[in-house]
């Protein structure tokens, strides 16, 4: 790309990704640090009833689950299938479809939010009102994708390809760094979310929302601040998975040329839980009303 946009025309990213997501993709590349790379990830079917998780837990690999399911090209919904179809199709079909070598597509998952991919270098402590505030919300997203999907970002890599000399119509010429970025997601609808979590407005995600935080004593507080993550319990929904290219251009304030691979599993979410990835001691669980209506009917 030889010309530069002004500074005040930032490239209209809605459809996609928000401007908001720009600001953070470019931060993962540059300053973020990352997680260091799982050795070994959870392979048997989630077990949701147990009081604690395994040490280092790593949870389940979005990112093979994401390949064997572009690869099966039976989730590929035909012009000529309605929505009701559709899923009738895939759960006729769902005992015999295998999301890796011993998971069923209906087999309870479990994915890892890191906090340490998010714009915060640790989670966050009220000591005042003795409340935590998880760093891994902030890797949220509304809109991510066109299908009107929201998301949590669960891996980012991103790749230096060198820098070039740009200019804009003014002939204002500033050095622009060229990156390429894979990224993973679990993605979910916005609504059925809110509604089934019993979550009552969107400040529940934003990094002093009031609904964000729970109580946690001091001395918890101490061994969480570097070691709380998320995990995402639930199972994968229609359209299960998306798959999508962005190009992010550079501006005078932002001059940064990035290609992004955006990947996402969809899910329905049943649970949320915070938990020590280094001693798998569980501080906080948030479960779908659905699932509370259902174990109060038995």
């Amino acid at each position: 790309m030889n010309n530069l946009r002004s500074a005040t025309k930032f490239i209209n990213m809605m459809a996609v990704v928000t401007t908001s997501l720009f600001l953070f993709l470019i931060a993962l590349a540059s300053e973020a640090k990352e997680p260091p790379v799982a050795t070994k990830y959870y392979e048997k079917e989630f077990d949701n009833s147990v009081d604690a998780l395994p040490k280092n837990f790593k949870g389940h690999d979005a990112r093979a689950i994401f390949k064997t399911l572009v690869k099966n090209k039976g989730f590929n919904k035909t012009n000529f299938e309605s929505d009701n179809e559709y899923a009738e199709r895939i759960a006729k079909s769902a005992e015999s479809i295998y999301l890796t070598k011993t998971l069923p597509l209906n087999a309870k998952l479990a994915f890892v939010i890191d906090y340490r991919y998010s714009q915060y270098k640790s989670n966050i402590y009220h000591a005042n009102s003795h409340v935590i505030h998880p760093a891994s919300l902030s890797n949220y997203r509304q809109q991510l994708f066109l299908g009107g999907f929201d998301g949590f970002l669960w891996d980012s890599k991103a790749i230096n390809r060198g820098n070039y000399i740009g200019s804009n119509a003014y002939g204002v010429s500033k050095r622009i760094r060229s990156l390429k970025m894979d990224q993973t997601w679990i993605s979910f609808n916005q609504m059925e979310f809110v509604t089934h979590m019993g979550i009552k407005d969107f400040r529940w995600f934003q990094p002093l929302g009031t609904q964000s935080e729970f109580p946690m004593s001091p001395e918890d507080a101490m061994q969480a601040k570097d070691n709380m993550n998320m995990l995402l319990i639930g199972t994968t929904s229609p359209p299960y998975y998306v798959k999508e290219h962005e190009h992010i251009s550079p501006t005078l304030d932002k001059p940064n040329d990035a290609d992004i691979d955006i990947s996402a599993i969809n899910m329905d979410i049943e649970q949320i839980w915070f938990f020590d990835s280094k001693s798998g001691r569980i501080y906080h669980r948030l479960v779908s009303k659905h699932l509370n209506a259902a174990s109060s009917s038995r």
